[in-house]
């Protein structure tokens, strides 16, 4: 039995930490929105006695094919729970920048468990689907379901969005600069966190009048804490977001804990000029919308 299925990546509208949380995550309120940036899966599965997940790549890719792969976990919880034994051949066709903020991985794991659950249909339910997802990664749940969402608590907590807003075009600046997720939050934690537990977080641009617009479709404001942390250590990113910003774009940003930065507009003409602008200066430009 063969299955095709594409995993797209995730930038994040708006993106705040609120709290610290004694299990050691943090809780956050975010927008995410999915893009037409995309890995391709492709899926071969036959019966076995014993489970086993072969993963490999379409070209060079500095990844792991073992359990240290989510595609590999994500394929062996849903096995799992489904208490099925099968030998599973993923090939990964790898667009998505690694590393980027544009959840990547999550966006497989999600795609594998899309596909498993369309070739073995009915076993699962949605319910056990997403619970799985949310074992996995905190983002993994949105990149599951997909389109706009406000998400909470780890970010596992979706609220879909139907939005109004949909027509931008997006320029993407990816750069070989390294962010590190946990040096982020821990950044985040020196400036707002006290040792007690307790925040004293920036104001919260997504308050009560602002959720409601955003819940009726309309666009959050284009914010997230991580850039103040990031941004100083990726001088890169940094100025291809002043670039971006000289351009007249919509909004630049930086998605999730970075690096990569990426601008939107309604002017496709722009859009490509942005591009350009980039790829002019050595950045790795990719063009996306939604």
């Amino acid at each position: 039995m063969n299955h095709t299925e594409k995993a797209p990546a995730k930038i994040n509208l708006y993106l705040n930490v609120t709290a610290r949380r004694a299990d050691g995550f943090h809780n956050i309120e975010t927008v995410m929105q999915t893009i037409d940036l995309y890995d391709t899966l492709h899926f071969s599965l036959f019966p076995a006695e014993q489970t086993e997940i072969t993963l490999r790549f379409s070209k060079a890719c500095d990844l792991p094919t073992d359990d240290r792969n989510l595609i590999v976990r994500a394929a062996k919880a849903f096995l799992s729970a489904a208490k099925k034994c099968a030998q599973v051949k993923i090939l990964l066709e790898k667009k998505i920048p690694m590393a980027a903020g544009l959840a990547g991985g999550s966006a497989d794991a999600a795609a594998t468990l899309r596909a498993l659950d369309s070739m073995l249909p009915g076993i699962l339910t949605r319910e056990q689907l997403f619970e799985i997802a949310a074992s996995l990664g905190s983002d993994i749940p949105f990149c599951l379901l997909g389109g706009r969402a406000l998400c909470y608590g780890r970010g596992e907590i979706l609220e879909p969005i139907s939005a109004r807003d949909e027509g931008f075009f997006g320029v993407l600046a990816n750069t070989d600069e390294v962010s590190s997720t946990p040096k982020a939050y821990g950044d985040l934690d020196r400036r707002y966190h006290n040792f007690d537990g307790s925040v004293a977080l920036p104001a919260d641009l997504l308050g009560r009048d602002a959720l409601g617009a955003v819940r009726e479709g309309v666009t959050p404001p284009f914010y997230n804490i991580f850039e103040e942390a990031v941004l100083p250590l990726c001088p890169r990113a940094t100025e291809a977001k002043a670039l971006l910003s000289s351009m007249g774009a919509e909004a630049v940003m930086m998605s999730g804990s970075g690096p990569s930065v990426f601008a939107l507009t309604k002017n496709e003409a722009l859009a490509e000029k942005m591009q350009s602008a980039l790829a002019e200066r050595g950045y790795d430009a990719r063009r996306f919308s939604f």
